[in-house]
C-alpha cells in the first residue's frame, strides 16, 4: 500500500514542512519523555511531582491529538 501526500507549493509550504518533519517532531517528544522519566528516576529521594506532572501533561496532549509513542517504529 502506498500513501501520497500532495501540496500546492508555495501556498502550502507550512503544511509541507510539518509533514516532512513529522518524525522529527515525534522524536523530540520521545526524547523529552525519556528525559523526564530518567529525571524522575534519579530524583527518587527528592521526588519532584512537577516532573511527573509535566510527563503526564505530555502524554495527555498526545492523546488529545491522537498520537502515541507506539506509532514510532
Amino acid at each position: 500500500m502506498k500513501a501520497i501526500l500532495e501540496f500546492d507549493l508555495p501556498d502550502d509550504k507550512s503544511n509541507h514542512e510539518v509533514a516532512v518533519h513529522a518524525m522529527d517532531f515525534a522524536l523530540v517528544c520521545w526524547d523529552l519523555d525519556i528525559y523526564l522519566e530518567r529525571e524522575i528516576e534519579c530524583a527518587l529521594e527528592h521526588y519532584d511531582q512537577d516532573l511527573q506532572s509535566i510527563r503526564d501533561k505530555l502524554h495527555e496532549l498526545m492523546a488529545e491529538h491522537n498520537v502515541s509513542f507506539d506509532m514510532i517504529e
